[in-house]
């Protein structure tokens, strides 16, 4: 009888289970390779070879697989699109979004106030001056309810890109004294508004507001709420109202693995 070499031999139980050895860490083809080295000495004392060998390889890899890496080994990337969505009928959105050039460093915020039809009803950019950007999404936030308020909106969808800010305001626990008289400003605004709703969503969805606090910092005043679109400006409110998809590259669990 043939004794395989243990390089043959795991290519072979590669090939039979259909599985690509450069994908698999060093540790795993280890593991391969004893049961390989079991299979061989079963040889060398005459014992009948195991027929379900392949599939108790394959089992006790997944098994130290699933033990000892890390998620990230068991993620992949795809790409996934992201669009701006309107709000619905009777509800205005306001997506806000807070820059800075450090953490921190010189920081901005800006936001743009639409409507049902996606169309823009008002739209605002502030320089803040040096601070975090944890805090400038909370410049941000603020600046955009203030405005609202001010146009007796009744059904208000208010958008960011950081997931932190928001996790913040849906936490009844969180304090934080360094920004508690800002967050309880924002608190106390959403309370004019008979219907508020605070959202997540993907940087790709807030572009208008991101290109508003980046431009903050180019300005001479504060704060500029703005009569007049700017041409980049415009042509992302325009993509955004035609549902315009962005790519995002998303990391997800590999349900192959």
């Amino acid at each position: 009888m043939e004794i395989l070499p243990r390089s043959s031999a795991l290519m072979r139980v590669a090939f039979v289970c259909n599985i690509d050895l450069g994908c698999l860490p060093v540790e795993k083809l280890r593991l391969a390779d004893y049961e390989l080295q079991s299979r061989n000495g079963s040889v060398f004392r005459g014992k009948n070879p195991n027929p379900d060998l392949a599939k108790e390889v394959v089992n006790q890899v997944m098994e130290f697989m699933s033990c000892v890496v890390t998620s990230r080994d068991l993620t992949c990337r795809t790409i996934k699109g992201v669009r701006w969505k309107k709000p619905q009928v009777g509800w205005v959105k306001l997506n806000t979004d807070g820059a800075s050039k450090g953490n921190p460093r010189l920081a901005g915020c800006g936001g743009v106030v639409r409507n049902e039809d996606g169309r823009w009803i008002a739209r605002f950019a502030r320089r803040i001056g040096v601070t975090s950007s944890f805090v400038a999404e909370l410049w941000g936030l603020r600046e955009g309810l203030i405005l609202c308020s001010s146009l007796n909106i009744h059904s208000l969808v208010i958008e960011l890109d950081a997931k932190v800010v928001v996790d913040v305001f849906l936490n009844p626990n969180y304090q934080n004294n360094a920004v508690s008289p800002i967050l309880e400003d924002c608190r106390q605004l959403m309370l004019r508004f008979q219907q508020v709703q605070l959202r997540h969503c993907f940087h790709q969805a807030n572009r208008c507001a991101d290109l508003l606090a980046r431009m903050s910092f180019e300005q001479a005043t504060d704060f500029i709420s703005y009569n007049c679109l700017p041409m980049d400006i415009r042509n992302l409110l325009e993509e955004d109202v035609a549902g315009l998809y962005v790519n995002r590259v998303c990391y997800v669990i590999d349900s192959a693995i």
